[in-house]
């Protein structure tokens, strides 16, 4: 059996390859990017495993593992303790608004990460919600990004997630015509979603002919694209949803989202609801409101 080319590229970050030369394509999955979000740093050690026996699950190409915030991670936290949200932070503004001695840590490694992912062709983003949510996935504004989406065979793909795209690494990717989706697999400790994780990790890495195995699951016709229509920001300490609200429940115009002592949140149009936290600070946001879309990838 052939010995895989192995090499760290960066503080957890490993570059596999069944050839030194590194053939194209070069794909990145990440993991890790929230700290709290067990599922892609998970997948991505089944998949270290799994690649260690390239020779006999791997046709060619090379596949970069990449753990987002280390030190997060390592706390159990989304972003390091007295941190930023590494995902919100890749336009890069910090360099010129913060002194270097005020960057928090998610700063320096966002600056460490760059360059790995803009060096590849395709990067899949593994994350998990607070809320129990079905799985969905996001894609970039980059050419190719949707149809990658829909080969992920989950039930939902939002696309172009304006309000965020500027600060997210996926955003970021978009510039430089990198595709990028983002799957969030599930709730933080179902384990379902690890589950998810591996299985879109493997249609990924299948959609870019990487494995020697056909894909078994081909891009589904039932999957449903959304926009994202509007954010709702949680407008104080006392907000709370009315009633329990799960990722991507249908909810209906008149409906009352929550309260607080001064504020009502109540529905002008039918949507879908993406991410719901009230348990976020205030200014956060609290929930996505989606409709769908007229993409038909």
């Amino acid at each position: 059996m052939n010995v895989i080319h192995r090499e760290s590229l960066a503080p957890g970050v490993t570059r596999l390859s069944t050839d030194a030369s590194l053939p194209r394509p070069h794909l990145a999955i990440c993991g890790g990017i929230h700290g709290n979000e067990p599922c892609g740093v998970a997948a991505l050690r089944w998949l270290d495993g799994r690649l260690a026996d390239a020779p006999t699950w791997v046709r060619a190409g090379t596949v970069l593992l990449a753990n987002g915030n280390l030190r997060a991670i390592a706390q159990g936290r989304r972003h390091s303790e007295g941190g930023v949200d590494l995902n919100r932070i890749w336009d890069f503004r910090y360099q010129t608004r913060l002194v270097r001695d005020a960057w928090a840590y998610e700063h320096a490694r966002a600056l460490e990460l760059a360059p790995v992912f803009e060096d590849v062709d395709a990067v899949l983003d593994l994350h998990s919600s607070t809320s129990a949510s079905p799985p969905f996935a996001i894609c970039n504004a980059a050419p190719g990004s949707a149809a990658l989406a829909k080969h992920m065979s989950v039930p939902f793909v939002v696309e172009q997630w304006i309000s965020l795209e500027n600060r997210v690494l996926t955003g970021h990717l978009a510039q430089r015509s990198i595709p990028a989706v983002v799957v969030e697999c599930g709730a933080h400790q179902a384990p379902s979603s690890l589950q998810v994780a591996q299985q879109v990790s493997q249609r990924f890495l299948a959609h870019w002919g990487l494995l020697q195995e056909p894909d078994e699951t081909p891009a589904s016709d039932t999957t449903r694209f959304v926009r994202i229509a509007a954010t709702l920001t949680k407008p104080s300490e006392r907000f709370r949803f009315s009633t329990p609200i799960e990722g991507f429940q249908k909810l209906s115009r008149g409906t009352i989202i929550g309260r607080d002592d001064f504020t009502e949140l109540k529905l002008v149009h039918d949507c879908y609801a993406v991410l719901p936290n009230d348990q976020v600070a205030p200014g956060d946001d609290v929930l996505y409101l989606a409709v769908p879309s007229s993409t038909s990838t």
